[in-house]
């Protein structure tokens, strides 16, 4: 089971900086997108149109195709080029999150993989989208964060400066992966394949706290600890709220004037 750990300790100036780089990269408009690589992955794709019941979405494609001879079904998210089809296609939504339910889970080395974007995470938590890079590295959303949280299951590397500078590179690095991945899976019979994925996905979630100032880990809180947080019951402190952890500028400006 995976275990995540929650300080509530702000990112250091370098965890941020290394974590926007990585946001910027996943955005970088030369980025290849599904449509780029399937034609250097697969053969004899055929991408499928609408879904009978409203219209075809251009933020998802998808078809039959084979892969070194074998029959695959290949989904994926198309992410826009343009100022007006990024709005569709940022990734950052429980839509992209719900694609990448599966027996294995991989990630491209500058990829990102959250259910928001970091500045809609800033927004909501400071009132301030400028704090996006903040957000970033507090998120744990780049594919190095995923891993050690055991949210996906690998790292592809990237060639060169990134995936923006090498779509051949990038794609035979992809179909490697996909390959071995195959290669563990095929192996497992269907029951125990089943009961693999539930396993995995069910184990992602487990939560530690650090305290306020650092310190020891905790162990798992009790039931009725845990109960009472939600309840606010006499004698169970309750969790610190975000805003007191990392307040905005405006919160910070009323504190000092009240200090």
């Amino acid at each position: 089971m995976s275990e995540i750990v929650l300080s509530s300790s702000p990112p250091t100036p370098e965890a941020i900086e290394a974590a926007w780089r990585r946001v910027q990269l996943a955005r970088h408009p030369e980025r290849p997108r599904t449509l780029d690589l399937v034609p250097l992955i697969f053969d004899d794709f055929e991408e499928l149109q609408g879904d009978r019941a409203f219209r075809d979405d251009p933020a998802i494609v998808g078809g039959p195709a084979l892969l070194e001879g074998r029959a695959v079904m290949v989904i994926g998210h198309q992410k826009g080029k343009d100022t007006e089809s990024k709005i569709i296609g940022e990734g950052g939504s429980g839509g992209a999150l719900a694609i990448g339910v599966g027996d294995e889970v991989l990630a491209l080395e500058n990829a990102t993989y959250s259910v928001i974007s970091p500045e809609g995470c800033a927004a909501i938590l400071w009132r301030a989208p400028e704090a996006a890079p903040t957000a970033a590295a507090a998120m744990r959303m780049t594919a190095a964060d995923q891993l050690e949280l055991g949210v996906i299951d690998g790292v592809i590397d990237e060639p060169g400066d990134g995936a923006h500078s090498d779509h051949a590179a990038t794609a035979i690095a992809v179909k490697q992966a996909i390959m071995a991945a195959f290669g563990r899976i095929t192996r497992l019979e269907t029951e125990a394949l089943l009961t693999t994925r539930y396993a995995r996905l069910r184990g992602i979630g487990l939560i530690r706290e650090t305290e306020m100032g650092g310190g020891e880990l905790p162990g798992e809180p009790s039931l009725r600890r845990r109960i009472g947080r939600l309840l606010h019951l006499p004698g169970i402190p309750r969790r610190p709220r975000w805003s007191e952890i990392w307040p905005s500028g405006e919160d910070a400006d009323s504190n000092e004037e009240g200090a």
